[in-house]
């Protein structure tokens, strides 16, 4: 296990050093024996920031997503919608840009998840 999460964090190196333009911050953190306990990065264009961390009590890794950004926009649409129910055509565009959003963010996980895990 912890040779995977050695293996993730050289993977991250390579993928931000191959993609130039695209910046991907990364943190690695160890436990008292130095080995690596969780790896936490985020993706660019601040679409989310996420874990692969030592689940010990499974013996397994686990991938996490931080989906804080979600539910505010999710409430945001909803103080939107009872606030200025007339203004329709203001909240289905922001609707709109908002799932373009989530789609780009998904497909960006998913190339990473693939290039981490392959």
């Amino acid at each position: 296990m912890e040779h995977f999460l050695t293996k993730v964090l050289t993977r991250l190196q390579d993928y931000r050093s191959k993609n130039g333009i695209e910046h991907t911050p990364y943190d690695a953190k160890y436990d008292q024996s130095n080995n690596i306990k969780a790896i936490h990065f985020q993706l660019s264009y601040g679409l989310g920031k996420f874990s692969i961390e030592r689940d010990l009590a499974n013996n397994r890794i686990v991938f996490k997503e931080r989906q804080w950004q979600q539910w505010v926009t999710v409430l945001f649409f909803v103080i939107m919608a009872i606030l200025n129910p007339e203004q329709t055509w203001l909240l289905f565009a922001a609707a709109t840009i908002n799932i373009a959003v989530l789609i780009i963010k998904e497909i960006k996980i998913v190339a990473l998840k693939r290039f981490l895990f392959e």
